[in-house]
């Protein structure tokens, strides 16, 4: 896929850019704080996502499920309807 590797990608960067080390350099023990801070953000935003995506998932295979039992409902009366009309 194009974009497999964007989020890994992202969180490196916003890593690099709280240190304001470039890509070749390494961490070191005086980056922690800065790291630990945007690592703190990045997992508190992923939660909230997360927490979003599985409310709205629920809402929606809820919502699937009466749509499906108001169609079978309503393909029900139809065979009856159709039922009635070659009987009568």
């Amino acid at each position: 896929m194009k974009f497999d590797n964007a989020w890994n990608q992202g969180v490196w960067f916003a890593l690099r850019a709280a240190t304001g080390r470039p890509s070749p350099q390494l961490f070191s023990v005086e980056d922690l704080p800065a790291l630990g801070e945007k690592c703190r953000r990045i997992m508190k935003i992923t939660s909230a996502v997360y927490t979003s995506k599985k409310t709205l998932s629920k809402r929606w295979f809820a919502s699937a499920e009466l749509l499906n039992l108001y169609l079978t409902k309503y393909g029900l009366s139809c065979l009856n309807c159709s039922r009635k009309k070659t009987t009568a």
